[in-house]
């Protein structure tokens, strides 16, 4: 069925490569901000996302945030080139003090739309395209498509809109953290699982998904490869 990816397509995750101790590096935030830190690592499984990229190369976190996605990235592989684009500069900040030692991740202040020039061998969208219009959406998915070296890899983590108490929560958990400030966004813009899916596969991409997130989140990520022969609208 069209937009339905094929699960047999998702690779396993790589073996856990050490990179422990990340969370040690914001020791010197408030505790509030630590707090906040631990139930997104908690909630979020970045090694195994991360795993899920290429080894090697230059690694795009658009929507960075406070960095722990990077980090995660630069520590699992020394060979990667980790570079996190984030619009809040105080988050920009935190991510930087975080990362001090690490030579192969760096963060700027911008929109997570925004590519600094060249190809990317991997990119990566956790948990903010729903902060775009549909239409922006369509517009940035196109956009990492054709940044990408063939055979490279984007993965996205966002919120199934499917009917349901985990999606429900999602949702509203998502409207109160934008209402306070926590994040920026015009406005929501949720799909369906299967919704998602037929976005990055209108872009070019062979997409596999499944879901990733704890109770009560109804998170959805997905791996969508760009071909190595040309095929589709991105190229």
């Amino acid at each position: 069925m069209p937009g339905r990816p094929e699960p047999s397509r998702f690779p396993a995750p790589a073996p856990d490569t050490g990179a422990g101790g990340i969370l040690r590096r914001y020791a010197g935030l408030p505790w509030p901000t630590r707090l906040f830190l631990f139930l997104r690592w908690t909630w979020t499984p970045y090694l195994e996302m991360a795993s899920l990229l290429p080894m090697k190369g230059r690694i795009l976190d658009g929507g960075s945030g406070h960095g722990l996605f990077s980090l995660a990235l630069a520590v699992q592989s020394k060979r990667r080139r980790v570079e996190g684009l984030e619009h809040s500069p105080a988050r920009v900040a935190m991510a930087r003090k975080a990362a001090a030692g690490l030579p192969n991740v760096g963060f700027k202040e911008a929109d997570f739309r925004n590519f600094s020039p060249g190809l990317y061998d991997g990119i990566a969208f956790v948990d903010v395209l729903h902060y775009l219009s549909y239409a922006d959406q369509e517009k940035l998915l196109l956009q990492a498509f054709r940044r990408l070296r063939p055979g490279g890899t984007l993965i996205f983590r966002d919120v199934d809109r499917r009917p349901g108490l985990s999606s429900l929560w999602n949702r509203l958990h998502e409207a109160v953290m934008t209402r306070l400030g926590f994040t920026r966004a015009g406005g929501l813009h949720f799909r369906p699982a299967e919704g998602w899916a037929r976005l990055a596969e209108k872009s070019g991409y062979q997409v596999s998904s499944k879901p990733t997130g704890r109770f009560p989140f109804a998170d959805v990520l997905f791996y969508c490869e760009k071909p190595t022969f040309k095929a589709g609208r991105g190229i």
